[in-house]
């Protein structure tokens, strides 16, 4: 291809557009049937026109409901009336605590009352009173000074007893 060819492309006349075919004007009012089929066809728009959020159906901006009194609404029109405010309140069912059933026979151990269940387990003694951590309160009253003097005074008492069973070992030993 030379330069001359693209040169005579662009010197042909163009090909004039069609012009479009004549359309028959409509009536400004439509016949009854269109007129109702537009009518049923109108729906209430579905999200809000103008929002914060576009995700906020249309209906919360006239019915305001909490979200837990409208679950299901959005899904089937049989659920449409149900509300968390209308259903009868749950009823709880009191556990016996008697482990024999009608007839007074043995049937099974009887379950915990529920604030048995969830008190903390008591702590022992040797977590309360760690060695080395004495209470505030002991120290205040004289009780921690009177039970270290009666420790030392039954230990003082332990020794002297072995003391006295050796020395009676000994003896036993001498006679024998």
């Amino acid at each position: 291809m030379s330069s001359g060819d693209i040169y005579d492309r662009k010197r042909l006349p163009r090909k004039p557009i069609p012009k479009l075919p004549w359309l028959p004007v409509a009536d400004e009012k439509p016949t009854p049937l269109l007129a109702e089929t537009l009518q049923r066809g109108l729906f209430p728009p579905l999200m809000k026109e103008k929002s914060w959020t576009k995700s906020v159906p249309f209906r919360d901006g006239f019915e305001y409901l909490k979200p837990t009194d409208t679950i299901g609404s959005c899904y089937t029109t049989s659920v449409n009336a149900l509300r968390l405010a209308t259903l009868p309140p749950r009823r709880k069912t009191k556990s016996s605590i008697t482990c024999l059933d009608s007839e007074g026979r043995l049937t099974y151990p009887p379950k915990l009352p529920r604030l048995q269940i969830q008190k903390p387990p008591a702590k022992t003694i040797a977590q309360k009173y760690k060695p080395g951590v004495v209470a505030l309160s002991e120290l205040l009253s004289g009780e921690y000074d009177r039970k270290r003097a009666e420790k030392a005074e039954r230990r003082k008492q332990h020794l002297i007893k072995k003391a006295e069973e050796a020395k009676l070992q000994l003896e036993m030993k001498a006679k024998a």
